[in-house]
């Protein structure tokens, strides 16, 4: 069962199941190139506004894999075909600030930071960024302030890649320096992510078990990734496990506060345990953001009666 078809209940054409298909399976600008096909041809409203959502999924996906294989251009392109559909997404913003700093266009990538601050103002990855850039512009004290204000606000340990960061600092071993903090930007992100990709199988396959246990996983190895624990949460709550679905939820919003995605699943997992006006509270703040989300849309039908309670 495919995976919108269990959390959302929306029917699909047979080209979104063929996106669908190229999406888990990495195939990212094929999959882009579907997605973009469900939209020009008038199909229902919902399938509509699902195919517009991972159309930006596969360019942010495809601009992660070229960052991977290092090919700049490429991965500003894809980031740039993201944010042209979903402009609030912090980190779409903080790919393409990654892409623009390995063409060498410091300027972009520091605007892109800005936007991505802008809209999660405690974004660890995206300051710490912004702090390697000032870094590399020969502006030392004001990049060696950020980095310890980012990993001020940052739960996950730290010190001691600062403190190397530091100590190469003073030796004048700066690319070191730059490199200690490139680690801690993503600590355990590759397996982590690589995590969230097997759990995504499993959940086209309909094993949602075994898709918790593998976002379980990569949960604790980047603690900090916002985006795995809204998707863990969804899990558990298509599981029936409400309680530990709003727990991690709640974490994706501590992370990103302006994070629509974990507003909506928070809302459905509240309405699950009985909270509706707690849910319908959820549901008017993801609207607030994204008026034309499909699934805040669908529950906000149902606001006037809970507005009425109160």
């Amino acid at each position: 069962m495919a995976i919108v078809s269990k959390w959302f209940g929306f029917d699909q054409g047979e080209v979104y199941e063929a996106a669908l298909r190229d999406f888990e399976l990495g195939r990212f600008e094929e999959a882009a190139e579907a997605f973009r096909t469900c939209l020009e041809d008038g199909v229902d409203p919902k399938l509509r506004r699902l195919a517009r959502y991972y159309l930006a999924e596969s360019w942010s996906s495809a601009g992660q894999a070229y960052l991977r294989e290092r090919n700049g251009e490429a991965a500003a392109a894809s980031f740039g075909e993201a944010i042209s559909l979903c402009p609030r997404y912090a980190d779409l913003h903080l790919g393409l600030a990654r892409a623009c700093r390995l063409i060498g266009n410091a300027g972009r990538a520091a605007n892109a930071l800005t936007t991505a601050l802008e809209i999660n103002p405690r974004y660890v990855e995206a300051a710490l960024l912004e702090g390697i850039l000032l870094y590399e512009a020969g502006r030392d004290e004001e990049a060696l302030v950020r980095w310890a204000e980012a990993l001020d606000w940052d739960r996950a340990p730290g010190g001691e890649a600062l403190q190397t960061a530091l100590d190469c600092h003073r030796r004048g071993a700066r690319q070191a320096a730059v490199e200690a903090i490139e680690k801690l930007q993503w600590p355990g992100e590759s397996e982590a992510t690589l995590r969230g990709r097997v759990a995504a199988g499993y959940i086209r396959d309909g094993d949602f078990e075994l898709a918790a246990a593998e976002y379980e996983r990569a949960v604790r190895l980047a603690p900090g990734y916002a985006d795995l624990r809204c998707k863990y949460g969804q899990v558990l709550s298509s599981l029936g496990r409400a309680p530990e679905a709003v727990e991690q939820l709640l974490a994706a919003l501590a992370i990103n506060e302006r994070y629509v995605e974990a507003m909506v699943h928070l809302g459905l997992a509240l309405r699950r345990l009985g909270q509706e006006l707690e849910a319908a509270d959820q549901f008017r703040k993801a609207l607030d953001l994204d008026p034309y989300h499909p699934i805040a849309q669908r529950e906000a039908a149902r606001l006037p009666a809970l507005r009425s309670v109160r």
